[in-house]
């Protein structure tokens, strides 16, 4: 290998504008086709989708509880699914209105408490509808409205929510499968990550959620379609728009459930290992720290204008209102948590977090304190193991998985009062440390840290036996 070849990073940096010009381009296509799905689903006809919202209430799949716990049918979170079913199912004549802000019907304002009652009556009793207060919720681009109202147009909510949870587990079968057998690095570290999706993400909890199943979905598919054609996105003139379209994917199905987070935890040290792996490239540390920021950073702005292109979508056709009500849940949500003292606490948010662990292990405390325990040693291990071997790359290796990990914290920091309202829910953000610390471990284990010398024509190959 020549000394040129030893220095060209893998990410083509002479490709940098032109590939972030693709990005904007690409991002606003996606945006213009998520308006378009919106509209396509305020224009659906109501009576089939209100008759399959009275089928689950008559048979048990939906309940006038807006909270399940531990239910692996309907669901944990049973609140959104009657939200969302609201949303396909009210309409009024301002199709333009319904398609950026859906209507929801709500009787208490300040707590919007009983959705799932409020739904029943409504689907019974059209002309209940005088005793609750209509809100457009603009908030969100509600990605998962159009794929809800094409489900119920062809199965029971009980087949969709199978159907759902099921891609949940193949989407997870798909990243571990994404990550081949020619580099056994990269291989363990996506059986880490799918292993703790399967196992402590309470897939059987929240996978069949209309809300929650799609945005996991998406979530594990983009990283597991990163691994497959890793060796095309390795170039940035293709990374920053898939890192962009991924970002803009995801934030398309957001509804403040953490699956943005999430996703950008797993891409960090995805990126990396995938950039200091390449067989065809003697990459640095300091490279692969780039590639990766780079694609980052394309998720993070994507997603970012994303968000600014719903919220002026809904100033455009709702008025001020819509933008004065997203800061005001925004500046709520992102209000210190006061402790006992008075005081604003930094600590509450994170223990009202670890306090639903049992949520990940079936309902088991016991089982809560070893995930906990594991993972920490886990860490521990991947640390010892960093720290007893020469040269910097192995702790670069273990700082680039403690990156991903960190969004999880980052996301208390920000939404300290939402997390702890919602700590049942955003404890599946626990997903990032837990499989981060597993993956840090199998890679300090397998990687070769560019301890073993390669052989004159071991990147041919290897080029050769990796089909992609």
């Amino acid at each position: 290998m020549s000394q040129s070849q030893t220095n060209e990073p893998p990410t083509g940096g002479s490709a940098a504008p032109p590939a972030f010009i693709r990005a904007v381009v690409l991002v606003a296509a996606l945006n213009a086709c998520f308006l378009a799905l919106a509209l396509w689903t305020a224009t659906l006809p109501r009576d089939p989708l209100i008759a399959r919202v009275k089928e689950a209430f008559a048979s048990g799949e939906l309940v006038d509880a807006d909270y399940l716990p531990l239910d692996s049918r309907r669901g944990f979170h049973q609140y959104n699914d009657c939200v969302i079913l609201q949303m396909i199912t009210n309409r009024d004549r301002h199709i333009w209105a319904n398609a950026v802000a859906p209507l929801v019907y709500v009787e208490n304002m300040e707590t919007w408490e009983d959705q799932c009652a409020t739904l029943h009556r409504l689907v019974e009793d059209g002309g209940a509808r005088s005793r609750y207060s209509p809100h457009r919720y603009a908030r969100y681009w509600h990605g998962y409205n159009p794929l809800a109202a094409a489900l119920l147009q062809r199965l029971s909510l009980a087949d969709a929510r199978r159907g759902l949870k099921l891609a949940v587990y193949s989407g997870l079968a798909a990243l571990l499968i994404s990550a081949g057998t020619s580099h056994r690095a990269v291989l363990a570290v996506a059986t880490a990550i799918a292993a703790a999706g399967v196992s402590v993400w309470a897939v059987p909890y929240f996978g069949q959620s209309l809300n929650d199943g799609p945005g996991d979905t998406l979530v594990v598919l983009g990283i597991g379609s990163f691994l497959f054609w890793r060796k095309r996105l390795s170039d940035l003139a293709r990374f920053v728009p898939f890192c962009a379209a991924y970002g803009a994917a995801v934030t398309y199905v957001e509804m403040f459930t953490g699956v943005t987070a999430t996703a950008a935890g797993l891409l960090f040290p995805v990126a990396y290992v995938v950039a200091v792996s390449r067989p065809d490239q003697d990459t640095s540390a300091q490279q692969a720290w780039g590639f990766a920021t780079v694609g980052l950073a394309a998720f993070a702005l994507s997603s970012a204008f994303t968000v600014a292109v719903k919220l002026a979508l809904s100033v455009a056709f709702l008025g001020q209102e819509a933008a004065t009500m997203f800061l005001s849940h925004l500046r709520h949500y992102m209000s210190p948590r006061l402790a006992s003292s008075g005081r604003s606490s930094i600590v509450a948010p994170f223990a009202a977090l670890l306090r639903q662990g049992p949520v990940l292990t079936g309902g088991s405390e016991s089982g809560a304190l070893l995930l906990y325990a594991g993972a920490a040693l886990a860490w521990l291990t991947a640390g010892y193991l960093a720290l007893r071997r020469p040269g910097v790359r192995p702790l670069s290796d273990l700082l680039a998985f403690a990156v991903g990990a960190s969004a999880m914290p980052l996301w208390v920091l920000l939404f300290p009062t939402h997390t702890v309202i919602h700590s049942w829910l955003n404890v599946r953000l626990l997903i990032l440390p837990v499989s981060l610390g597993f993956a840090a471990l199998a890679w300090q284990l397998t990687a070769p840290h560019g301890g073993v010398p390669r052989e004159p024509g071991a990147a041919a190959r290897m080029r050769f036996d990796d089909p992609r």
